[in-house]
């Protein structure tokens, strides 16, 4: 039987941060996808076809062609295995005789699966998300190679309309997810944090004086000013963090934590950064002296919002101090708060 179990290494867990931040939501009444996978079974000659993709404990198919949409416990995922192999196609000729699945309860019922081939999708951050897959339960396959470079190609037009479906829900300024997208990935994150019994931060970093920019130079330097910001940000973010740009002046990010002070740590480097950014755009004698909310998880919480909503009193606190300030709210309470000079025109 194949992936007896599943050892959770930390290029899986990365895997999961990746597929978890996925946005899924109405891709699978989209008719370019519904279009490839049609494809993918007439170029395979297989009844059947699918994209699929591998969560912690199951295999879910998104969309598919000539079978029912149901999930799969990992165990017995031929997805699973593929994507945990080091090819970006995985074949199976025929597997009644192949000793990894003929003992596969998917396989050794009378009409138990025969062939399968899967190219694997992956995501911008490398994570190896799920597959493109083919299957007949009628007989074996020997698929050509052309056959198979084809199911690559048609997996890597699965993986561009993934990609554009994402890029439509980013900010078109900065390109950074929006308020709607941190809400998403902040209620799984939030989940996954409170399973793992492990500290999440949510940081909210407000800039300073960022409409007297506009009002200064214009909206066009506003938006440049905005996209350097931005840049900035997110190249100084770790792989598991989330930055997402929510109002005007104001971004915010997920941190996942490894242990509660860590939080306070980021958020002042962050802040740093930002103080000594070398921004082109900006005004003479402008310095950026973002105020920072911060927030961690507590037990008392009952999900996400609960998270956001201290974030919000953290940042509120801060601007009450001025420019530079940062607070940290862990129970309600503001356990740090430091204040430094404000910034000046």
């Amino acid at each position: 039987m194949a992936c007896a179990s599943v050892v959770r290494t930390g290029r899986e867990t990365r895997r999961l941060r990746e597929l978890r931040r996925l946005d899924r939501a109405g891709l699978e009444h989209d008719p370019a996808l519904a279009l490839l996978v049609k494809l993918a079974s007439s170029c395979m000659a297989t009844p059947i076809a699918m994209v699929s993709m591998v969560e912690a404990d199951q295999q879910k198919p998104l969309l598919g062609h000539g079978c029912d949409l149901e999930a799969i416990p990992r165990e017995l995922s031929f997805c699973s295995m593929a994507i945990e192999a080091d090819a970006d196609l995985f074949v199976v000729p025929d597997a009644a005789i192949d000793p990894r699945f003929r003992d596969n309860p998917l396989v050794s019922h009378p009409l138990g699966v025969r062939f399968y081939a899967a190219a694997v999708l992956q995501g911008p951050s490398g994570g190896r998300l799920g597959t493109l897959c083919v299957l007949d339960h009628r007989a074996p396959h020997q698929p050509s190679d052309r056959q198979l470079q084809q199911l690559r190609w048609l997996a890597d037009l699965v993986t561009l309309a993934l990609e554009r479906h994402e890029q439509h829900l980013l900010c078109p300024v900065t390109g950074l997810p929006t308020l709607g997208q941190l809400l998403r990935v902040g209620r799984k994150e939030w989940q996954s944090a409170l399973n793992a019994e492990r500290p999440l931060a949510l940081l909210l970093l407000d800039l300073n004086n960022f409409r007297a920019i506009n009002r200064c130079c214009g909206h066009e330097q506003g938006d440049r000013f905005l996209q350097e910001v931005a840049g900035a940000i997110a190249s100084h973010c770790r792989p598991e963090d989330f930055v997402a740009h929510v109002q005007a002046d104001r971004f915010a990010l997920l941190l996942p934590l490894a242990n509660a002070d860590e939080g306070l740590e980021l958020a002042r480097t962050f802040q740093q950064m930002l103080a000594t950014l070398d921004l082109g755009v900006a005004p003479p004698g402008y310095r950026m002296l973002p105020v920072a909310g911060l927030a961690l998880n507590h037990v008392d919480d009952e999900g996400f919002d609960a998270l956001v909503h201290r974030s919000e009193q953290a940042l509120e606190l801060a601007r009450l101090q001025g420019n530079g300030a940062i607070v940290e709210l862990r129970d309600g309470i503001p356990s740090m708060a430091a204040a430094h000079s404000a910034g000046h025109w």
